[in-house]
């Protein structure tokens, strides 16, 4: 089982945008459940998810304001999976997204796999969207390339796995962090102190949506 932990906060056309792609799954939908950690309260989010009839299970969370480390916890803590797939609001995977992360999951392996994550952007889009697709093209290039010694800014969890008792034997995400940003870079050093690997597969794909000005 796959559990897709999902935190989001005030993006409920981001989620369901989401939420659709995940229904285009090359693997069957009992094998994977999706968890939404809405961050805050947010009864339009709430009330769209309630009402959305996905094909593999999906299970809402909310609470308090607390930021994305406190909401990806909270999902966690509801997940039932033996591998976590951690998916931002505003990514978009492609259908083979979570058949190639399980696979680097087997038997015992302690690894942390960061799936690509180029940003949709086209000739239209606004300049600022067109600046950060390159920019994050150039990144995950570099992660590609053999042998790639991974340090601690190459490090994201928008689209990123591991299997859910690595990650709570490391301690989970430090709710110290209550404000966007970092949180996934202190994760990555005790998952490294832990002995877990980092690692780069760019066909474990999601596509992003770059929507700031």
């Amino acid at each position: 089982m796959i559990s897709v932990v999902m935190p989001t906060v005030g993006r409920r056309d981001s989620v369901l945008r989401a939420l659709d792609a995940l229904t285009r799954q090359d693997i069957p939908p009992e094998e994977f459940e999706v968890i939404v950690s809405v961050d805050g309260p947010n009864d339009e989010t709430v009330r769209a998810l309630e009402a959305y009839r996905a094909p593999s299970a999906l299970h809402v969370v909310s609470g308090p304001r607390r930021g994305r480390a406190g909401a990806c916890n909270a999902a966690i803590e509801r997940a039932t999976g033996d591998v976590l797939v951690i998916l931002d609001d505003d990514m978009e995977p492609e259908p083979d997204c979570l058949r190639r992360h399980a696979a680097h999951h087997a038997g015992d392996a302690k690894v942390c796999v960061m799936g690509g994550v180029p940003i949709r952007a086209d000739r239209t889009s606004p300049s600022a969207t067109r600046y950060m697709a390159w920019k994050f093209e150039r990144h995950l290039a570099k992660l590609a390339q053999p042998g790639h010694e991974f340090a601690l800014r190459d490090f994201y969890s928008g689209n990123t796995s591991l299997r859910r008792d690595v990650l709570v034997a490391a301690g989970g995400y430090d709710e110290a962090y209550t404000m966007y940003g970092n949180e996934d870079l202190e994760l990555s050093l005790r998952l490294r102190a832990a002995g877990v690997r980092l690692m780069y597969d760019g066909d474990a794909l999601a596509y992003q949506h770059y929507e700031k000005d």
